[in-house]
């Protein structure tokens, strides 16, 4: 019974001994992918997600209907005004209210 407590103590001694894990080398994380594991083109770089400049919104204006439950939330309709006046300041892309347009987007609470 001795030597076996003996050899456990060992095996427990030995790996409180060993670091698993240092902040300065996380395991299974290489610091040239993103993420740390994650192969691919440069995220950080200049991109374009429209394939064609047909699919872009002409000239940049954006229509949209709120939907009814949107009106509901407060919350959300802060935060749509902020993002709408963050994209007005920093880009091209301009929100109006929808008129008769064919194409626009809905902007309603949840996900989607």
């Amino acid at each position: 019974m001795a030597p076996m407590l003996g050899f456990l103590l060992l095996c427990v001694g030995t790996s409180l001994a060993i670091p698993m894990y240092s902040e300065e080398h996380p395991p299974m994380e290489n610091p040239d992918l993103y993420g740390g594991d994650i192969a691919g083109e440069d995220l950080y770089g200049d991109k374009s997600a429209i394939v064609g400049t047909n699919r872009l919104w002409p000239g940049g204006v954006v229509p949209y209907v709120e939907d009814p439950g949107l009106q509901e939330t407060v919350r959300y309709m802060f935060l749509i005004g902020r993002a709408m006046d963050h994209f007005k300041r920093n880009t091209c892309v301009r929100f109006v209210p929808r008129t008769n347009e064919k194409d626009y987007i809905r902007l309603h609470p949840g996900q989607g």
